[in-house]
């Protein structure tokens, strides 16, 4: 309730803009112990992302190697579900399905 209107925290949410009432309450509290003056110095707006901890050159050269070994596997895993849905399509029909024509074949080797 606002001390001086008499106004619900329903009420007051939906004039500051639908606040939680956690906000209210936190408002009313200080507003209690310290009057105006305390409500003045409160953060408006939401916090700021802080900046990321700035890596050293190996660990940043670590990072890099597991996300390219994620991305090489996500890859794989990619390629194996394609297949493998090909492969369900046309095992009704008798045919083996084409190969991706990036993919190694054994006289390539």
């Amino acid at each position: 309730m606002d001390i001086e209107h008499q106004a619900s925290y329903v009420e007051v949410a939906r004039k500051f803009g639908f606040v939680h009432v956690s906000s209210i309450w936190k408002w009313k509290k200080i507003y209690i112990q310290k009057g105006q003056d305390g409500l003045k110095s409160l953060e408006i707006g939401s916090k700021t992302m802080t900046k990321p901890k700035k890596l050293t050159q190996d660990e940043q050269a670590k990072r890099l190697a597991e996300l390219e070994e994620e991305n090489l596997m996500l890859r794989i895993r990619l390629e194996a579900s394609k297949l493998l849905a090909s492969m369900e399509k046309d095992e009704t029909s008798g045919h083996w399905p084409k190969l991706p024509s990036n993919s190694r074949r054994n006289s390539d080797k």
